[in-house]
């Protein structure tokens, strides 16, 4: 049953507490079913943004660390923990059983190193919204490594492969207006010389006029 509680964020990037904490969700490391005045929560850095879910709560660092506690009966905090174990006091691990309660904020390792923006917690699940750049090729939908390495490919000039593709290109096509020019020399027009005999010609027609 979803068990009502509040956070509160302060500007010193602390994190305070109050309502139901049966399912640890006040994140003071203790069961508690009632408390009135906000308790501070173990969150053990500066917090920016937090959110509450049905019996759950959350906190993401000034360094993108997202912390989650309280009930973890649907894998909603994502942590699991040993088959068999009471499950009130247990740290992440990446085995079959949820636990039932955690009851300080803990990190999830499956996203450890990914920096976090933001999530949203729901009656028992929980969405985060992380950096694109922290996130790995297959989760990000970036380009292949092979592709990535074509661009940056380089001959001993130390020009990248598609630079020299380009004044490959720039070459075929200099060399298709002027085949006959040497390769690199761009064409010049050469002016038309006058022929020799239409300037004698000129010249008869100005001594005619003069007689």
């Amino acid at each position: 049953a979803p068990n009502p509680h509040t956070l509160f964020l302060l500007r010193n990037g602390d994190v305070f507490a109050c309502g139901l904490g049966a399912s640890g969700q006040l994140g003071t490391g203790k069961r508690e079913n009632r408390v009135a005045l906000p308790t501070r929560a173990d969150v053990p850095e500066p917090v920016k943004y937090i959110a509450c879910g049905s019996s759950h709560s959350a906190a993401v660092s000034h360094r993108g660390v997202l912390f989650l506690w309280g009930q973890a009966d649907d894998y909603q905090l994502g942590v699991a923990a040993p088959a068999g174990a009471s499950g009130d006091d247990l740290a992440a691990s990446e085995l079959d059983e949820s636990p039932r309660n955690v009851m300080r904020p803990t990190q999830p390792s499956s996203l450890a190193g990914t920096s976090v923006l933001a999530c949203a917690l729901g009656l028992s699940h929980t969405i985060v919204l992380a950096e694109p750049d922290s996130l790995s090729d297959d989760e990000s939908g970036d380009e292949s490594g092979d592709e990535r390495a074509k661009d940056t490919a380089s001959d001993d000039s130390g020009r990248p492969e598609k630079e020299r593709a380009r004044a490959g290109a720039e070459l075929s096509q200099s060399e298709t207006r002027n085949p006959s020019a040497p390769s690199g020399v761009k064409e010049s027009k050469r002016p038309s010389p006058r022929a020799p005999h239409t300037a004698r010609r000129s010249r008869s027609r100005s001594l005619e006029d003069a007689a």
